[in-house]
């Protein structure tokens, strides 16, 4: 039988593909104008940022440690910012 997943790892996972989501809504709705782009994606890390250091402190207050906090939110923070790079670069007009 397998195991129940627990709840913190369905938080981290929810986050990065909420992260995921934002980031290709980004690059999508910039695709018309390829020269948004660039602020577009600048705007989106900034922002995806921002929420992932007010998660970060709210698992601090919740009793986590800084260190499993930052670790957790850097994987969080990377992948969806990664992925609108990655995205947007492959858009791109060569």
């Amino acid at each position: 039988m397998p195991e129940p997943v627990d709840a913190e790892r369905m938080r981290t996972v929810l986050a990065i593909v909420i992260g995921l989501v934002l980031a290709v809504v980004v690059v999508m709705v910039t695709r018309s104008n390829p020269a948004w782009r660039g602020r577009a994606l600048a705007g989106f890390i900034a922002v995806w940022f921002v929420a992932c250091a007010v998660d970060t402190y709210a698992g601090v207050n919740a009793g986590y440690s800084l260190g499993e906090e930052l670790l957790i939110h850097l994987v969080i923070f990377v992948v969806p910012a990664l992925a609108a790079y990655l995205l947007a670069r492959r858009l791109a007009p060569n």
